[in-house]
């Protein structure tokens, strides 16, 4: 069996391992449900949680059930578990001995590119919803700009 958690972390992917079964869920209601487990409060976690905010480990609020790590797939053969790290996000180092204006302007340019690179109709008009918020409104304006059709607002 091979299980995947996407790179970013931001779909939930759980297990509970014992001498017979592993138990795999996207939500940890799934283990709630499971009436032959005797689920117990991980204090640990609850302490990490109180002091520090985070937890370790990818460990959760209860014990012996875990988090899968973000950018992980896993082979499992035999209940053991092999981990496989797929994906590393690179950070870079952000060059302080720019000015502000240089920075505005590459902000602008990466956020044309995407933007330009993410329109799937640029020969057409293209409808956008107004929130009053500066995401929705920089969007609109920006598409504006790059179709040639226009577009229409609704808020």
């Amino acid at each position: 069996l091979y299980v995947a958690r996407d790179q970013m972390g931001f779909k939930p992917l759980y297990y509970m391992k014992s001498d017979k079964q592993i138990i795999i869920s996207s939500s940890l209601e799934t283990f709630l449900d499971l009436k032959k487990i005797d689920l117990k409060l991980n204090k640990n976690r609850i302490k990490n949680f109180l002091t520090n905010g985070f937890g370790v480990n990818n460990e959760t609020f209860f014990d012996g059930i875990y988090k899968f790590p973000k950018a992980t797939y896993f082979s499992i053969i035999d209940l053991n578990i092999k981990k496989y790290n797929y994906y590393k996000l690179k950070i870079t180092e952000i060059d302080y001995t720019k000015n502000e204006k240089t920075y505005i302007n590459e902000f602008k340019n990466i956020f044309f590119n995407v933007i330009e690179s993410q329109l799937r109709a640029p020969n057409k008009e293209i409808s956008s919803a107004l929130s009053g918020g500066l995401d929705s409104t920089s969007l609109s304006f920006l598409i504006e700009k790059i179709n040639k059709y226009g577009l229409s607002n609704a808020s």
